[in-house]
């Protein structure tokens, strides 16, 4: 690291990660790097995290010399790629094409405007109450899309105020928050606003409850999606705008690390590996929206390919007998505590996953919830147990526990790459031990040596890895879906087709270096580890906060 002697003021930069939450000191003058600290997320409470990182990077510094601090988060990013978030209701009015979005329930109804702003159909005013009357109790949100509702808005502010007088919950009307043509894209966009609000509005309120406290005389700022700063207030309502948080501050740290005119940014993350373009020494930013998971957006953001796939990504063994991997993350059991022997519980299918109850739960959650109250007294316990106990469907208790996950009230925990490391003796970040013992119950179920499975393991994942960047290159060179023309993960006996980058990959995340040399072998390219690149979504974020301080 590089030492700088009594800088007049201080910069923070602090990352929120799905596994990791990385903090950076910096010379505001110079933005050298002083001091950077690595520590858990923190799921149940992420001030924890935070707080904890925060303390490590200021043990030795007058808190009134920091003069910014700003926060990025890949939060949002994996809410969408897990397929998690709020339960959402979309009406969609004056439109009856089929739309594919992440949604408990869509209802179509009568209404809308042409492109001249004149009303094509009175608002059927009874079937949206119909619906609301449906949904009310199922929904944490509501989002509105209306046909040409960038030219007259009436029919979406109408539907807005007549669902506040029947449900409380948050209502994002796409007019608000798009104000371009293309029905789905501004569906998509509401929708997203919708599913990410209480995702980004709990991590504001984590920030607020400590940072404005013990650092006062910082100005405070998120980072968007766009490489732009953000306020807290701004964050919460415009939640999607926060996609992309993460990538947009490893992008401009990767632009800023190297003297490469053209590269590509690959972070890999424990939930997700980010991939971003870097052109005439800038990151790319989308003209038109952005693409989110699977769906078109008007959201302004870094042009970035996501891929559910990390160091923290489920492995899961099929029916078959065959290894899967991600896109759901879950804690390592290497870095989980209190987890049974994983021969009490580890298997093939159902039994890929232990649950666990979080330390912040109370008696009356407890009381009013039957997983929680087996999960207290059994302890932690795999799925197939719950099943069997409980007389539930894997499907109810999949729903019920994705609920108490996005809550923060149940951990999940299984076998991950980064298991897979520790059982190779590659990484010793945990318990190596009852990783390699994970390893040994999953080999055996696929009848392998643990070795050789742990290897097919993080082969699975760096193909993955592989195809995300190539999924960013051809969307980029041909504006076409790499999917459409060639699947690369296919052993067809007819066809073999091969891809190699002309670009650097520059490297960024703790796993990195673990993974993504044999990915820049197979694309045959080179790629970049700059300095600080394990905490360079911390370092992006003080970089971008600071470029905009400079200009004022």
């Amino acid at each position: 690291m590089n030492q700088q002697s009594e800088p007049s003021h201080y910069g923070i930069g602090v990352d929120t990660g799905g596994t990791y939450t990385d903090a950076v000191l910096v010379n505001l003058n110079t933005l050298a790097v002083i001091k950077s600290a690595k520590r858990p997320s923190t799921h149940h409470d992420l001030s924890i995290g935070i707080s904890e990182a925060l303390a490590e990077v200021t043990r030795d510094v007058n808190v009134n010399e920091i003069k910014r601090i700003a926060f990025s988060t890949t939060l949002a990013t994996n809410a969408i790629v897990e397929g998690k978030g709020a339960s959402v209701g979309l009406v969609v009015v004056g439109h009856v094409k089929s739309f594919d979005l992440p949604v408990v329930s869509i209802r179509y109804i009568k209404g809308g405007h042409s492109f001249t702003g004149e009303e094509v159909d009175q608002l059927d005013i009874e079937a949206l109450v119909d619906a609301i009357n449906e949904w009310k109790g199922e929904m944490d949100a509501y989002a509105i899309t209306s046909a040409m509702s960038f030219k007259n808005p009436t029919h979406e502010q109408v539907a807005e105020e007549a669902i506040k007088m029947l449900d409380s919950k948050p209502t994002f009307c796409s007019h608000r928050i798009s104000s371009k043509p293309g029905m789905m894209e501004r569906a998509g966009t509401a929708v997203l606003h919708a599913r990410l609000m209480p995702v980004i509005s709990s991590f504001v309120d984590n920030l607020k409850t400590f940072s404005k406290k013990d650092l006062n005389a910082a100005k405070h700022t998120m980072i968007g999606g766009d490489a732009e700063p953000i306020n807290f207030d701004e964050a919460i309502i415009r939640a999607a705008n926060t996609v992309g948080s993460g990538p947009a501050a490893t992008s401009w740290f990767g632009a800023k690390a190297t003297d490469k005119q053209s590269a590509l940014v690959v972070d890999v993350g424990g939930t997700s590996t980010d991939v971003a373009l870097i052109l005439n020494g800038e990151p790319l930013l989308s003209s038109d929206g952005s693409t989110i998971g699977n769906w078109n957006t008007h959201v302004n953001a870094v042009e970035m390919e996501t891929s559910g796939i990390g160091g923290d990504s489920l492995v899961q063994i099929d029916k078959d007998g065959r290894i899967l991997v991600g896109p759901e993350r879950v804690q390592p059991i290497a870095t989980s505590t209190g987890i049974p022997d994983p021969e009490s519980w580890l298997g093939k299918e159902i039994r890929s996953k232990c649950l666990m109850a979080q330390g912040n739960v109370s008696e009356n959650e407890t009381e009013e919830n039957e997983i929680l109250q087996y999960l207290r007294k059994n302890g932690p316990t795999s799925p197939a147990e719950l099943v069997a106990q409980l007389s539930m469907s894997e499907f109810t208790l999949e729903r019920k526990t994705r609920e108490l996950v996005f809550q923060r009230q149940v951990l999940e925990s299984g076998f991950t790459p980064t298991d897979a490391l520790h059982a190779l003796g590659q990484l010793d970040l945990g318990d190596s031990g009852i990783a390699k013992k994970a390893a040994q119950v999953l080999a055996a179920a696929c009848n392998q040596d643990t070795n050789d499975f742990c290897e097919d393991v993080l082969r699975l994942a760096q193909n993955k890895i592989k195809n995300a960047v190539l999924k960013t290159v051809f969307r980029k060179q041909t504006g076409k879906s790499l999917e459409n023309f060639f699947t690369s993960d296919s052993n067809d006996p007819l066809l073999s087709v091969s891809f190699s980058l002309n670009v650097p990959i520059i490297g960024i995340g703790a796993a990195a270096r673990l993974l993504l040399p044999e990915v820049s072998e197979m694309l045959g390219t080179e790629v970049i580890f700059p300095e600080h690149y394990e905490v360079g979504n911390a370092l992006g974020a003080i970089m971008i906060a600071s470029k905009q301080g400079n200009r004022k």
